[in-house]
């Protein structure tokens, strides 16, 4: 079951990513991803029925807010070709980090060899955005709260820390910016149910699959070209996932 959940929500943030890719240029990154969290935040009110909070959340959200900053400034200073592949780096450093904590015991050679053939160009933001993306994923776990009540707390700590940072509301695409509140709300009850329910390790390589969606909708729609590279690596990648399902 959470096998089918993480594979829906692989179609849901790679459809997010191309819009954002459309959505961000010559827009604030500060207002996109503050905007994002009141509506994420408002259409979660509509189904909370109590809110529950401890420390693990806070943290995931916290670092939730940063991945996501980090995230918008990769896609406005970056092609998506070239940083799709170093978001990737987030499951191999989640897995590092569930075999310390969860004792869960993986093994990330061929899903990190096919993650490191993949980078043409490394960017350090794009870095710190799977840094911080690693560590929302590990406390969101170790935090055991439903997802609908883990969206609703992102949201809110994510606004408390996005007001105070100085914005321009410049060519803001409204549009666009709901439209992908709306897909990574859903996304994201996908996969924070799939987290709670299955193998992490296998949830988190799993919805990574929608890097490779994510440049070929880019192909598609942005004409960002996929070089072999990507594609040899990919296949790395799918392996070192299939080790895992069969293990």
């Amino acid at each position: 079951m959470y096998i089918i959940l993480t594979l829906i929500s692989v179609v849901l943030i790679s459809i997010s990513q191309i819009i954002s890719k459309l959505c961000i240029k010559n827009t604030d990154v500060y207002t996109t991803t503050l905007l994002k969290s009141i509506f994420i935040l408002l259409i979660s009110l509509l189904f909370i029925k109590n809110v529950k909070i401890n420390i693990y959340i806070i943290l995931s959200s916290i670092c939730l807010t940063l991945s996501w900053i980090f995230y918008f400034l990769s896609l406005k200073k970056n092609k998506l070709v070239d940083v799709a592949p170093i978001f990737l780096l987030s499951t191999s450093i989640t897995i590092i980090l569930s075999n310390i904590i969860f004792k869960t015991n993986t093994k990330i050679f061929f899903i990190l060899l096919g993650n490191i053939i993949m980078i043409k160009k490394f960017s350090f933001i794009a870095f710190i955005e799977a840094l911080f993306l690693s560590f929302q994923i590990i406390f969101l776990k170790l935090s055991k709260i439903n997802p609908m009540n883990a969206i609703l707390v992102n949201s809110i700590i994510s606004i408390f820390i996005l007001l105070p940072i100085k914005k321009s509301y410049k060519n803001i695409k409204i549009n666009y910016i709901f439209i992908i509140s709306v897909l990574t709300f859903i996304s994201w009850l996908l996969h924070y149910k799939a987290i709670n329910i299955g193998n992490i390790n296998i949830v988190v390589s799993l919805e990574k699959i929608n890097i490779f969606l994510t440049l070929i909708l880019s192909n598609l729609i942005l004409k960002e070209k996929i070089n072999k590279r990507v594609i040899f690596g990919f296949v790395f990648f799918l392996i070192g996932i299939y080790l895992q399902m069969i293990k």
